[in-house]
C-alpha cells in the first residue's frame, strides 16, 4: 500500500493537536492541584502559628495571675512591710524587697508600745494600744 506523504503530515499534525490539549489539559489540572496543596499547607501553618501564639499569651497571663496569688495571701490585699528576724539585706535591684529586722522595727515606734508576737507561726507586730495604733503616734514624745 503506497501512502501519500502530504496524507501523513495531516494525520501526524491532527494526533500532535489533540496530544497537546491533553497534554496542556493535564498540566493545568496538576498545576491546580499543587496550588491547591501549597495553599491548604500555607493555611494549616497560618492555623498552627494562630494557636501557638494564643496559648503562649494564655499560658503567660496564667502564670502571671497564679504567681500574683502565690505571694498575696487570702487576706492581704495590700502590700505590707516584710520583717526578717535575721540581719538586714540590701538589694541591689529594686524588685526584691528590702528586709528590716525585728530590733528595727520596734525602734520606729515609741517604747513599751508594742512587741513582736508569733501568731499562726508568723512573727507580727502587735500594738498595746489599739486605739493609739490606728491615729498614729506622737514620735516627739519619744
Amino acid at each position: 500500500m503506497k501512502t501519500n506523504p502530504e496524507d501523513l503530515k495531516l494525520l501526524n499534525a491532527a494526533l500532535a493537536d489533540e496530544s497537546w490539549q491533553s497534554f496542556q489539559s493535564d498540566l493545568r489540572a496538576q498545576t491546580t492541584d499543587a496550588l491547591r496543596s501549597s495553599r491548604r499547607r500555607r493555611l494549616a501553618l497560618s492555623y498552627t502559628l494562630q494557636l501557638a501564639a494564643v496559648i503562649l499569651v494564655i499560658a503567660t497571663v496564667w502564670s502571671t495571675f497564679s504567681q500574683r496569688s502565690r505571694t498575696l495571701s487570702p487576706r492581704q490585699t495590700q502590700p505590707q512591710l516584710q520583717v526578717n528576724s535575721e540581719a538586714p539585706t540590701i538589694s541591689a535591684s529594686a524588685s526584691n524587697p528590702s528586709y528590716i529586722t525585728q530590733d528595727q522595727m520596734l525602734a520606729m515606734f515609741p517604747k513599751d508600745t508594742c512587741v513582736f508576737a508569733e501568731i499562726n507561726g508568723q512573727p507580727e507586730l502587735v500594738f498595746f494600744d489599739p486605739a493609739h495604733a490606728r491615729n498614729g503616734f506622737d514620735l516627739a514624745s519619744n
